[in-house]
Protein backbone atom coordinates (compact mmCIF):
# COMPACT_ATOMS: atom_id res chain seq x y z
CA UNK A 1 0.00 0.00 0.00
CA UNK A 2 2.76 2.88 0.90
CA UNK A 3 4.72 1.51 -1.56
CA UNK A 4 1.98 2.08 -4.25
CA UNK A 5 1.37 5.48 -3.00
CA UNK A 6 5.18 6.32 -3.23
CA UNK A 7 5.56 5.57 -6.67
CA UNK A 8 2.10 7.17 -7.68
CA UNK A 9 3.34 9.99 -5.64
CA UNK A 10 6.71 9.91 -8.21
CA UNK A 11 4.29 9.28 -10.91
CA UNK A 12 2.34 12.12 -10.52
CA UNK A 13 5.13 14.52 -10.06
CA UNK A 14 7.04 12.98 -13.53
CA UNK A 15 3.54 13.88 -15.48
CA UNK A 16 3.78 17.32 -13.51
CA UNK A 17 7.23 17.72 -14.88
CA UNK A 18 6.26 16.89 -18.59
CA UNK A 19 3.41 18.82 -18.56
CA UNK A 20 5.97 21.80 -17.38
CA UNK A 21 8.05 21.19 -20.37
CA UNK A 22 5.67 21.33 -22.69
CA UNK A 23 3.96 24.61 -21.48
CA UNK A 24 7.26 25.72 -22.25
CA UNK A 25 7.30 25.20 -25.86
CA UNK A 26 4.01 27.85 -25.74
CA UNK A 27 5.75 31.31 -25.67
CA UNK A 28 2.83 33.21 -24.67
CA UNK A 29 1.77 31.58 -21.94
CA UNK A 30 1.08 33.92 -18.33
CA UNK A 31 3.13 31.82 -15.72
CA UNK A 32 1.84 34.06 -12.98
CA UNK A 33 -1.92 32.11 -13.52
CA UNK A 34 -3.37 29.30 -12.07
CA UNK A 35 -3.14 26.34 -12.87
CA UNK A 36 0.62 27.04 -14.70
CA UNK A 37 1.99 29.00 -11.58
CA UNK A 38 1.24 26.07 -9.23
CA UNK A 39 2.59 23.55 -11.83
CA UNK A 40 5.84 26.03 -12.10
CA UNK A 41 5.68 26.29 -8.08
CA UNK A 42 5.69 22.63 -7.34
CA UNK A 43 7.90 21.65 -10.27
CA UNK A 44 10.36 24.43 -9.99
CA UNK A 45 11.41 23.01 -6.16
CA UNK A 46 12.67 19.83 -8.00
CA UNK A 47 14.47 21.26 -11.35
CA UNK A 48 16.10 24.11 -9.43
CA UNK A 49 18.25 21.38 -7.76
CA UNK A 50 19.72 20.64 -11.43
CA UNK A 51 19.65 23.66 -12.67
CA UNK A 52 22.01 24.87 -10.23
CA UNK A 53 25.05 22.25 -12.09
CA UNK A 54 23.25 21.65 -15.61
CA UNK A 55 22.69 25.46 -16.85
CA UNK A 56 20.81 25.74 -20.63
CA UNK A 57 23.05 24.22 -23.33
CA UNK A 58 22.03 26.51 -26.49
CA UNK A 59 18.72 27.81 -24.99
CA UNK A 60 17.78 24.34 -24.41
CA UNK A 61 16.72 23.34 -20.52
CA UNK A 62 17.91 19.27 -19.81
CA UNK A 63 17.48 19.55 -15.98
CA UNK A 64 13.89 18.27 -16.75
CA UNK A 65 15.26 15.28 -18.23
CA UNK A 66 18.03 14.68 -15.76
CA UNK A 67 15.67 15.11 -12.69
CA UNK A 68 13.40 12.60 -14.45
CA UNK A 69 16.31 10.00 -14.82
CA UNK A 70 17.27 11.22 -11.11
CA UNK A 71 13.94 10.25 -9.75
CA UNK A 72 13.28 6.79 -11.86
CA UNK A 73 16.96 5.63 -10.36
CA UNK A 74 15.55 6.78 -7.13
CA UNK A 75 12.36 5.09 -7.25
CA UNK A 76 14.24 1.57 -8.46
CA UNK A 77 16.37 2.14 -5.78
CA UNK A 78 13.96 2.10 -2.74
CA UNK A 79 12.30 -0.78 -5.06
CA UNK A 80 15.08 -2.27 -4.53
CA UNK A 81 15.71 -1.76 -1.12
CA UNK A 82 12.22 -2.62 -0.20
CA UNK A 83 12.67 -6.27 -2.38
CA UNK A 84 15.95 -6.95 -0.67
CA UNK A 85 14.05 -5.93 2.98
CA UNK A 86 11.16 -8.67 1.93
CA UNK A 87 13.82 -11.48 0.77
CA UNK A 88 15.88 -10.76 4.12
CA UNK A 89 12.24 -10.84 6.31
CA UNK A 90 11.60 -13.97 4.50
CA UNK A 91 14.91 -15.88 4.58
CA UNK A 92 14.07 -15.38 8.29
CA UNK A 93 11.01 -16.99 8.53
CA UNK A 94 12.13 -19.66 6.48
CA UNK A 95 15.06 -20.29 9.13
CA UNK A 96 12.64 -20.53 11.93
CA UNK A 97 10.43 -22.70 10.27
CA UNK A 98 13.57 -24.62 9.11
CA UNK A 99 14.31 -24.86 12.85
CA UNK A 100 10.98 -25.79 14.39
CA UNK A 101 10.58 -28.64 12.14
CA UNK A 102 14.24 -29.84 13.00
CA UNK A 103 13.27 -29.44 16.54
CA UNK A 104 9.89 -31.55 16.01
CA UNK A 105 12.05 -34.33 14.10
CA UNK A 106 14.85 -34.51 17.07
CA UNK A 107 11.64 -34.50 19.92
CA UNK A 108 10.27 -37.36 17.25
CA UNK A 109 13.66 -39.25 17.07
CA UNK A 110 14.14 -39.03 20.72
CA UNK A 111 10.68 -40.72 21.45
CA UNK A 112 10.82 -42.49 19.27
CA UNK A 113 14.28 -43.83 20.67
CA UNK A 114 12.34 -44.27 24.09
CA UNK A 115 9.51 -46.51 22.60
CA UNK A 116 12.22 -48.88 21.29
CA UNK A 117 14.07 -49.11 24.16
CA UNK A 118 11.10 -49.94 26.61
CA UNK A 119 9.88 -52.14 24.01
CA UNK A 120 13.82 -53.90 24.48
CA UNK A 121 13.16 -53.80 27.90
CA UNK A 122 9.98 -55.05 27.95
CA UNK A 123 10.85 -58.02 25.87
CA UNK A 124 13.92 -58.81 27.35
CA UNK A 125 12.26 -58.99 30.85
CA UNK A 126 9.03 -60.74 29.05
CA UNK A 127 12.48 -63.54 27.62
CA UNK A 128 13.81 -63.62 31.27
CA UNK A 129 10.23 -64.31 32.31
CA UNK A 130 9.66 -67.23 30.13
CA UNK A 131 13.26 -68.40 30.77
CA UNK A 132 12.43 -68.33 34.72
CA UNK A 133 8.93 -70.46 34.01
CA UNK A 134 11.00 -72.96 31.33
CA UNK A 135 13.85 -73.68 34.22
CA UNK A 136 11.05 -74.13 36.72
CA UNK A 137 9.07 -76.50 34.47
CA UNK A 138 12.61 -78.68 33.48
CA UNK A 139 13.08 -79.14 37.42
Amino acid sequence: MLKNAIYNLFYFYEILIIVRIFMTWIPSINWEAQPTKTIRIMTDVWLDLFRRFIPPIGGLDFSPIIAIIVALIALAAGGFGGYLYRKNVMEKKIGRTEEFAKNLLDEATRKAEDKKKEAILSAKEEIISLKSDLDKEVR
